[in-house]
């Protein structure tokens, strides 16, 4: 076997010439080829990230095992994102490797060989992780081509307006040197109203997080309008308020009022952590800076849509190192706990002062969980975002 050098080089070009559909089997070629694996399996997270499926059937894209999220080695390593190494009782080993693509995961990568890893030929640590990386690459891009990938993550059929909400994801975490972000929707199979966007530029990140006026599927046709006309008033290089304005005159000509959608639509300067934001009748997002709580003041304008000529204006901000900013729709803070209390009241304040410590996704996970617990079924879209503000790169 010739010494690996280049391992996700020499893959790439493989996996680009196979079918769409033809992954796993090219990759467990490859694998069995260049490194003596044994067996080769690869896991994709469903929508509610709560379970990974394990591909399988004579094309290698079927659902044929499904694994808690949290458990076992496959679990372990997609909850942590870190390698999980664990001897079989035949005398071999088994890897499990995280399947990422710039902090968004994707599922789990598990290889194993015949005996103990051996690292002068290229076996385990990171040559496994350029392997998946590779991996990951090549499966976003999949997606294009193949639907059969997005069912395997399924645990159950996609309603309409959740089919149209996830075609809308920019991307669900993102991490850099100057911020690190993630965010969620639930419920994932059922959503309609939420959704958030983010782009990323050479000095600038910019984020916009929406919540449309009802349910079902109208709720993600408001959506799908607020979010497409900002990305085209935003690519046309409008400033931020032109983008909310133009998002305002589309939604008000096409439902002449009678619906609307609120967002924080914002740009952070990443050379200088400056930040503009329009808050078109949004909940406040929550500031946390050097472990004090607040909600960050923004005066609120009108939804978008209502009328035809609302005048929108924006708020700057500074963001400071170490700032962690954690936006939320209504379907959060006005969750009902009891009939007397709100989750937003009772339970958010408490569970983002002990979650300090947590990285962006793990608060984001924790908070969703924590709100299914106290609430139970939830009847409303319920997004998080978490922005942690590393430092500008001055």
């Amino acid at each position: 076997m010739r010494a690996l050098r280049g391992l996700g080089g020499q893959l790439l070009p493989r996996l680009d010439g196979a079918f769409p559909t033809a992954v796993l089997p090219e990759l467990t070629r490859f694998l069995t080829e260049e490194m003596d694996a044994v067996s080769v399996r690869l896991w994709l997270a469903d929508y509610d990230e709560a379970v990974l499926a394990a591909l399988g059937g004579p094309g290698g894209t079927d659902p044929a095992e499904v694994l808690d999220v949290g458990h076992g080695g496959p679990g372990e390593a997609y909850a942590t994102q870190e390698q999980v190494t664990l001897p079989d009782p035949a005398g071999g080993t088994t890897v499990h490797v995280p399947v990422s693509l710039r902090a968004e995961r994707l599922g789990v990568l598990t290889v194993g060989f015949a005996g103990s890893l051996d690292p002068v030929e290229g076996q385990g640590g990171p040559a496994l992780a350029e392997v998946a990386l590779t991996v990951a690459y090549v499966l976003t891009t999949a997606l294009r081509y193949t639907d059969s990938f997005e069912r395997a993550r399924r645990r159950e059929p996609l309603s309409v307006a959740a089919e149209m909400q996830w075609s809308m994801v920019a991307a669900r975490s993102f991490s850099g040197p100057q911020f690190s972000l993630a965010g969620q929707v639930r419920p994932a199979y059922h959503i309609g109203g939420d959704a958030y966007d983010l782009c990323v530029g050479p000095s600038t990140l910019w984020l916009a997080v929406i919540d449309a006026m009802g349910h079902g599927t109208q709720a993600a046709v408001l959506t799908a309008l607020a979010v497409t006309t900002l990305r085209n008033a935003r690519r046309s290089g409008q400033g931020l308020v032109d983008q909310v304005v133009a998002a305002d005159r589309a939604l008000n000509q096409i439902f002449g009022g009678t619906r609307f959608v609120t967002g924080l639509v914002l740009q952070v300067d990443l050379e200088t952590g400056n930040v503009e934001m329009v808050n078109a009748g949004h909940p406040r997002p929550y500031l946390i800076r050097a472990g004090r709580m607040t909600r960050t003041q923004l005066d609120p304008h009108l939804p978008m849509g209502l009328f035809e000529e609302v005048s929108y204006g924006s708020a700057r901000l500074q963001l400071l190192e170490g700032d962690r900013w954690v936006f939320v729709s209504d379907g959060v803070t006005e969750a009902a706990v009891d009939e007397t209390s709100q989750f937003g009241d009772t339970h958010l304040p408490q569970l983002l002062a002990s979650c300090a410590p947590a990285s962006t996704q793990e608060l984001v996970d924790h908070l969703q969980a924590a709100l299914r617990k106290a609430v139970g079924d939830l009847k409303d879209d319920a997004s998080v975002v978490v922005v942690d503000w590393k430092r500008a790169d001055r």
